[in-house]
């Protein structure tokens, strides 16, 4: 029997059969590829560090409010004195939100790093945001609420200009320590950018912290918080996993 008799008998009708089997079984582990990276997507990235990012924009947005609230007040107590409004001063700044700190997303994001400079910085911006408000609301609140209420009974040791002068000076100094939150805000749209290059898999997350992209954000990072290097967690009751 030939070649071509063997071939046209036993082989040729085959190959459809095998083809099929192929592409099925090729078409079934695309799909379960996808599916996983579908899943690696929405818990690291749509679910993990796009809400840490927008929970970092929501929470500068704030501090910004209440940066020009702040300056607007003084304005207002330069011009118009003891004649302010009470709306002015009175529950006039946002108070700081406690949801937007999220430690099982923080863990999300160590497992992408593995590095807790992310986790300290974004801790150090809710202590920021929690010492503005104070500042805003119990301090130059309550200190315009007491000139304006307590009338020609209340005496301060400085006078109208010199309060006006330390207030402000206060107020920017809380405008530049803001600054290097924009920059951690930059740097985590940096990460999601890298992370969208990527088509991850839940075996590959450890590779991923090791790649270059990574490692240079991460410096980077650190570089606007020195201070945090050797600091220990602000909040104690939360330790980001040590992997």
């Amino acid at each position: 029997m030939t070649f071509e008799c063997i071939f046209a008998t036993y082989i040729g009708p085959t190959i459809p059969i095998v083809a099929a089997v192929l592409l099925y079984f090729f078409g079934r582990m695309a799909y379960f590829r996808q599916k996983e990276f579908e899943m690696v997507t929405k818990r690291y990235l749509e679910d993990g560090l796009d809400v840490i990012s927008r929970n970092v924009s929501e929470t500068l947005a704030s501090f910004m409010s209440n940066y020009c609230k702040g300056y607007s007040l003084l304005r207002h107590y330069k011009n118009i004195g003891k004649d302010l409004r009470p709306e002015l001063y009175r529950n006039a700044f946002i108070e700081p939100e406690r949801s937007h700190l999220s430690h099982w997303r923080e863990y999300r994001l160590h497992d992408i790093v593995g590095d807790d400079i992310f986790f300290k910085a974004n801790q150090s911006l809710y202590v920021f945001e929690r010492k503005s408000y104070d500042f805003f609301q119990d301090d130059l609140g309550l200190f315009i609420k007491a000139v304006v209420e307590g009338g020609d009974k209340v005496s301060t040791k400085v006078s109208k200009d010199e309060a006006i002068e330390i207030y402000s000076k206060k107020i920017q100094e809380l405008y530049v320590e803001s600054t290097k939150y924009y920059a951690l805000l930059g740097i985590i749209e940096e990460l999601s950018a890298v992370i969208q290059t990527k088509r991850l898999a839940f075996g590959s997350i450890k590779k991923f912290r090791n790649t270059k992209e990574v490692d240079q954000l991460t410096k980077k990072l650190k570089k606007y918080f020195p201070e945090l290097l050797d600091a220990k967690d602000l909040y104690p009751e939360f330790q980001c996993a040590k992997h």
